[in-house]
């Protein structure tokens, strides 16, 4: 890259999933000073980022700023307990990830590895790739770095019980195609060690400061309801999109039927990220609400406003329905819950039963903006925030995509499961869809607010979700994997960095340009069973494994819907789409035809070959007998 055009401002970021992040109030671990040896944290004392002295013109050239670099450890807590250094123990998988700020108007790059290791673990190294989340206005390019990996190292070398306290140390940015410019490879050797246990925070270890100015944005107005309090009230979702860290407390006003509460908001909010805001001694009744069903006009309002609101998003006004005033769930629910407890034994198999209401007795918080609810544990709340601000995002996307209705009701459960369990994945069914909380995504969920924060669909799971909430239920899991997985990919491409696959004459192409490789699989026929294709993948591809018929499965079921799509154009994916949930809805639990009864009628009989040749697939074979 040219280094004379390209100007970088890095700022890294430890962060939690946010576990108690979305709260009013939380703590926050502060940065350890800068040092080649990094000492013992103390308790007592705050540290803060040094402060660099002004370059001199033989330093650098004139057309180029002194780059900016910050660091700060956000420290949330599940308990809202914050263990002190080096008195306490860290409370494993928090923080799960890292987040670098680059302003540059150079494109984002899928490529940029860091290499960081840990002051506790001799000359051990780890090495991970950075994932570009957006970009916020003002060219400010957000990438996000996943820790796990090291937090387990760290896990393993004290025989399971977490260390005291442990600390990062940056070593360098780079590409490992060999592609990078000098900016990306400088700079890092100012950023102090991370301290990752500490109790004390400043305010100065959080400023990050683009010289741009900051911008509170109303998100979202949503109902809240809490599983232990008898009436839900109103919440906001405050979110960043400047390029200011805000330090300073500011207000959130509520003015519904002419009534009006406000509540404090204290936690620094960084660029990209969110909080939420509710007054916790509110209830609808508060707000002169008494009966069920009723239509509220409601207004969420930031004070003090942003140097007069230039982008006129610190006020916004909804119209919100208050379907009940408490979000029970009703007897019948509860007795199919019941049940369904009864066999699985697992929340997490059966949460979408309870129709989208928190469940007292799992101390669940639920969050709801018109169809679309978000249900967590109350710990994790914040990701019931993040659930339906990403849905909203996403499902208008979906629905217009495939050219359908709107959801009339949307439940998505993210739920927690015993550790001696495998966690399941997403699972999306009539009753919506339900998400297993794991210790290694869990900083991967709290990293991207920057994408619902502007209003992006930037999450491929929710949107793949959404598209099987959307969809018309297909047999065969490669035909409904596959049209997922093609919306979700087409969708989230436009904001962050993807590499869907290539769906070539031959069969699919799979690139990973933040290694430099690739792999290619041929087509296999879809009307052999599992077996089937496993022998016939087996026999084409070296060191073909079986296990890797799972996800294969996804990757041709993408292809099916691209080959259509390149063919005869995304209205004929649409066309299919809905003649199918017509022909289902008319024929429950019927097989027709997949070519003759649902493709012909909408590009005709003359590309039966295609289908013949790629997929196996000829006339007489009906939708369930697919693969």
């Amino acid at each position: 890259m040219n280094t004379s055009k390209l100007y970088l401002t890095l700022a890294l970021i430890a962060l939690a999933l946010m576990g108690a992040a979305m709260a009013c109030n939380f703590n926050i671990a502060v940065n350890g000073p800068p040092s080649a040896e990094a000492p013992a944290a103390n308790p007592n004392e705050t540290s803060s980022v040094e402060t660099l002295p002004p370059p001199t013109e033989a330093q650098q050239p004139t057309d180029t700023p002194q780059p900016k670099i910050y660091q700060a450890a956000i420290y949330p807590s599940g308990s809202g307990n914050i263990p002190e250094c080096p008195g306490g123990k860290i409370q494993w998988g928090q923080p799960a990830m890292a987040l670098f700020y680059i302003h540059t108007s150079a494109p984002p790059r899928p490529d940029l590895f860091l290499t960081y290791s840990s002051t506790s673990a001799g000359s051990q190294t780890w090495e991970e790739n950075l994932l570009y989340q957006g970009t916020l206005p003002g060219d400010i390019q957000v990438y996000s770095m996943y820790l796990y990996p090291w937090y387990q190292a760290m896990l393993d070398s004290q025989g399971g019980t977490a260390p005291q306290q442990a600390q990062i140390r940056i070593h360098d940015l780079h590409t490992l195609t060999g592609d990078a410019g000098a900016p990306y490879e400088s700079n890092l050797s100012m950023l102090p060690p991370l301290t990752v246990c500490s109790n004390a925070p400043s305010s100065e270890s959080l400023s990050v400061d683009f010289d741009m100015p900051t911008d509170l944005k109303v998100l979202q107005i949503m109902l809240r309801y809490d599983s232990a309090r008898p009436q839900g009230t109103f919440e906001a979702t405050i979110c960043n999109t400047g390029g200011r860290s805000v330090l300073q407390p500011f207000q959130v006003d509520f003015e519904v039927n002419g009534s009006q509460t406000s509540v404090s908001v204290t936690q620094p909010v960084l660029p990209g990220l969110c909080v939420d805001a509710y007054a916790p001694e509110s209830d609808f009744s508060t707000f002169g609400i008494t009966s069920a069903g009723q239509s509220v006009a409601v207004t969420a309002r930031v004070l003090p406003p942003d140097e007069g609101d230039p982008n006129g998003n610190n006020e916004q006004s909804e119209t919100l329905v208050v379907e009940q005033l408490s979000l029970t769930p009703t007897s019948e629910a509860l007795s199919n819950y019941r049940q369904c407890m009864n066999a699985d034994g697992l929340h997490v198999y059966c949460a979408t039963e309870l129709g989208g209401a928190p469940l007292a007795e799992q101390d669940e918080i639920a969050k709801q903006h018109g169809s679309l609810i978000g249900v967590a544990p109350r710990q994790f709340e914040n990701l019931a925030s993040f659930t339906v601000a990403m849905l909203s995002a996403c499902e208008p996307e979906v629905r217009t995509t495939l050219n359908t209705s709107p959801l009339p009701r949307y439940p998505f459960y993210l739920a927690t499961f015993p550790p001696d369990t495998y966690p399941p994945g997403a699972t999306t069914d009539s009753g919506g869809t339900i998400r297993a909380i794991t210790e290694g995504d869990l900083g991967y969920l709290g990293s991207e607010w920057v994408g619902p924060a502007l209003g992006h669909c930037s999450d491929v799971l929710y949107a793949h979700e959404s598209t099987h909430a959307m969809s018309p239920g297909f047999p065969s899991s490669t035909l409904e994997e596959g049209l997922a997985t093609w919306v979700s990919e087409k969708i989230v491409s436009q904001y962050v960095l993807r590499s869907p696959d290539e769906c070539t004459a031959d069969g699919i192409h799979q690139e990973n340009p933040a290694y430099g490789d690739s792999m290619n699989y041929p087509y296999f026929p879809l009307t052999q069973g599992h077996d089937g294709a496993a022998n016939y993948l087996s026999e084409r591809v070296p060191d073909f494994d079986a296990s890797m018929l799972g996800s294969l499965v996804y990757d041709i079921g993408y292809c099916f819907w691209d080959n259509i799509a390149q063919a005869h154009g995304e209205q004929a994916v649409q066309q299919i789409v809905q003649r199918t949930r017509e022909y289902l809805q008319q024929n429950p639990n019927a097989c027709p035809a997949l070519l003759p009864d649902i493709i012909a009628p909408v590009i005709g009989e003359e590309d039966y070959s295609l289908f013949l040749e790629r997929f196996g697939i000829s006339p007489e074979h009906s939708i369930c007998d697919i693969l």
